[in-house]
């Protein structure tokens, strides 16, 4: 994964551009023998393709969403309530889970602010 945020940052920075946030991941699946994991970051201008470096824009959508205070090996009771209120609110998930990573790592773990973030949609 340090590969691809580096290539990505290396053509935002070709572009002219910068990026608008952290890094984001989005976990489409959680099956850790076919993990499917996307990197990325927010930024303000379109750029084209190159190599394996892509780019989308996101759609306007409904997101169930929570921030995350902690060492990163400790989100997952964070996201266990952020699934449950997603149920319990009726709601279903509708896409990946995407982790924003808020701030950097210069700060001791326990500062570290994860937005966590999963598209939804109400139930009828």
């Amino acid at each position: 994964m340090a590969n691809a945020g580096r290539d990505i940052l290396a053509l935002i920075e070709e572009k002219k551009t910068l990026p608008s946030s952290g890094p984001i991941v989005c976990f489409h699946n959680i099956e850790l023998e076919t993990l499917d994991v996307e990197v990325g970051y927010e930024i303000a201008l379109p750029v084209e393709p190159r190599g394996d470096v892509t780019a989308h824009i996101l759609p306007s959508r409904i997101i169930a969403t929570t921030i995350d205070r902690g060492p990163y090996e400790k989100q997952d009771a964070t996201l266990d309530e952020l699934m449950k209120w997603i149920s319990e609110n009726s709601f279903v998930a509708n896409g990946g889970i995407y982790y924003h990573y808020l701030n950097d790592e210069k700060q001791s773990q326990n500062e570290y602010l994860t937005e966590m973030y999963i598209p939804v949609n109400k139930l009828q």
